[in-house]
C-alpha cells in the first residue's frame, strides 16, 4: 500500500485530512504534517523523515499545498533519497479522495502520482463557465440536490 502524507502551511494538513475522513471514512497509512506559523524548516524536515521512517519500505506519495514552499522543499529532500518516493504539489481534497480509493491498485507510486493529477485537474473548475457550458449542451436544473 503507498503510503500518503499530506504536508502544508500553516493547518491546511490536519483540514484536508479532517475533510477526507469525513468524505471517505476512516483511512490507513494517511498522514498529516502541518507547518505552522513559527515553526522552523529544521523542525518540520525532522518530522518529516520521523512519518517517512514509520513507513518503512513502502512507496510514499506526499502532498503539499505549494510547489517550492517549505514542505515542497522538505519533502523533495526526501524524495531525492528515496526512488519510491513522489511528491505532487497544489493538492486539493477530490486528489486526496481518488488517491485513498485507489492506491491499492498502483503498480507504482510514479504512475500513481501522474494518473492522480492528470485525473483531478477537473475538479478544479469556475462555476459561471461550467454552467454556461452545460446550459449550451445540457440544460441544468438546480434543485436542492445541487446541479
Amino acid at each position: 500500500m503507498i503510503h500518503l502524507i499530506i504536508c502544508g502551511h500553516g493547518q491546511i494538513a490536519d483540514g484536508l485530512l479532517s475533510g477526507l475522513k469525513l468524505l471517505a471514512g476512516e483511512v490507513n497509512a494517511c498522514h498529516s504534517l502541518n507547518f505552522p506559523e513559527g515553526m522552523s524548516s529544521e523542525s518540520l524536515a525532522q518530522s518529516l523523515r520521523n512519518i517517512v521512517a514509520a513507513c518503512q519500505d513502502k512507496p510514499i506519495l506526499i502532498f503539499t499545498d505549494i510547489m517550492g514552499g517549505t514542505p515542497f522543499r522538505q519533502a523533495a529532500l526526501i524524495a531525492n533519497e528515496r526512488p519510491d518516493c513522489e511528491i505532487i504539489s497544489g493538492m486539493n481534497l477530490p486528489m486526496l479522495i481518488e488517491a485513498v480509493m485507489e492506491r491499492d491498485e498502483a503498480e507504482n507510486v510514479a504512475d500513481f502520482a501522474e494518473n492522480l493529477v492528470q485525473n483531478t485537474r477537473d475538479s478544479i473548475a469556475r462555476y459561471s463557465a461550467l454552467l454556461q457550458s452545460r446550459i449550451k449542451n445540457n440544460p441544468v436544473v438546480i434543485d436542492d440536490d445541487g446541479i
